[in-house]
């Protein structure tokens, strides 16, 4: 019978292919009874992401540290900070190192206007089609390569089911997120679990966790491209052909608006891996995850001017 979900999915230690639900492309790897029940994960995944940032639980397990401005972003924008144990994971992740989270918190003016956005650029620039458009408005992210959905699989029942349960217009794929590096550093890979849905008509959360498909073979069919070293061979363009270092990544953006502001939430962790030390990645990703509310204005702001 399928698996149920594994406890604490929001972490950066990565998901197996026998932990995240059944997909036809990996048939060869994957046994569908064994696998957990699709419309279960992805509520389990939600509702821990949820949870993780909620007022209550950030403002209590988290620490205010700082607070930057994000040009041409006119919000403020709140550093936090928190480090999680070995001993507060489940016992099938303790054997993992801790881990360090990042987070930023921002209010802004609910208007279609220069320095913010409405509710409707935040839902349509950061939950609709979240990957590819990290991509345009992140400088260093290259390529955004799709591995795998499973919108045929939720398209009936399953996304009936989690309406039912809070979540509407769920979607979950995977992801191999390219990341230009400084020379002389190998350009890193972070593969992702992507999942999102919205949790009312006024707000939304996007949630990103680290898998491992290295052990998938090099088959068009799977979709795998950077995991298994493919993109040596069949990469399209010299870019995605280069020689990549894997890392990981998880991250839960959540926007929710009310009283004319919109509430963006972001909280992360990563590893870049390589020969990169932690403590100076540590130093990076503050200032990293505030600059992104500034890209995300300037390219929000483009669109608008675009009429896309």
């Amino acid at each position: 019978m399928p698996r149920t979900p594994v406890d604490n999915l929001v972490r950066l230690y990565p998901l197996s292919i026998s932990e995240f639900p059944y997909h036809p492309a990996f048939r060869d790897a994957q046994r569908s009874s064994d696998a957990p029940d699709l419309t279960t994960f992805i509520k389990a995944v939600l509702d821990q992401a949820i949870a993780f940032v909620d007022d209550n639980t950030l403002l209590g397990t988290f620490s205010a540290w700082g607070e930057k401005t994000s040009p041409p972003a006119t919000a403020t924008v709140y550093q936090l900070s928190r480090t999680i144990k070995p001993s507060e994971l489940s016992s099938s992740r303790r054997s993992v190192k801790k881990e360090a989270w990042f987070a930023r918190r921002s209010t802004h003016a609910n208007r279609r206007e220069k320095g913010t956005a409405d509710w409707a650029e935040f839902d349509s620039g950061l939950r609709a089609d979240h990957m590819n458009h990290e991509m345009e408005y992140t400088p260093n992210v290259l390529d955004a390569h799709k591995v795998v959905d499973w919108e045929q699989e939720l398209a009936d029942s399953g996304r009936n089911w989690l309406k039912e349960n809070g979540y509407e217009e769920a979607s979950m794929s995977i992801y191999e997120m390219h990341h230009h590096m400084p020379f002389p550093l190998y350009n890193r890979v972070f593969p992702v679990l992507a999942v999102h849905a919205r949790t009312s008509k006024s707000s939304f959360v996007v949630v990103q966790l680290p898998v491992d498909l290295t052990q998938l073979p090099q088959n068009p069919s799977n979709g795998v491209l950077y995991s298994n070293a493919r993109n040596r061979r069949d990469g399209d363009s010299a870019v995605q052909r280069k020689r990549v270092v894997l890392g990981q990544y998880v991250s839960i953006e959540r926007a929710t608006t009310e009283d004319g502001n919109i509430s963006w939430i972001m909280a992360t962790a990563s590893d870049a891996k390589g020969w990169l030390p932690m403590w100076l990645q540590k130093l990076g990703v503050p200032g990293a995850i505030v600059k992104d509310v500034g890209y995300f204005m300037e390219w929000t702001a483009k669109r608008r001017n675009s009429g896309a």
